[in-house]
């Protein structure tokens, strides 16, 4: 999938997420681990099915005042991985 800036990523029902010490460790149906921090878990844990990837950029933005075109980037890379981790998916596609 494309990832743009009108995408709604989902987190996929089939993970476990536990936070530890300051960090999200996300262990996808296939028991692989990513451990995330940061402006990552931030954003993984605003990944509710209903923001947009555009939404999730403005929240970077917000929080560390960079710019929007950045943030867009920064966000559509985040997804694109945690998709092709199996950690997220489009919305309605699960």
């Amino acid at each position: 999938m494309n990832w743009d800036s009108d995408s709604i990523p989902e987190r996929r029902l089939d993970i476990r997420v536990r936070p530890d010490r300051g960090t999200l460790l996300i262990v996808n149906h296939e028991l692989r681990a990513i451990e995330m921090d940061g402006a990552g878990a931030m954003l993984f844990r605003a990944m509710d099915g209903r923001r947009t990837v555009g939404d999730l950029a403005g929240l970077l933005v917000a929080e560390f005042g960079i710019e929007f075109g950045e943030a867009l980037t920064d966000t559509v890379e985040l997804v694109q991985g945690l998709a092709e981790l199996d950690v997220v998916a489009p919305a309605g596609a699960l």
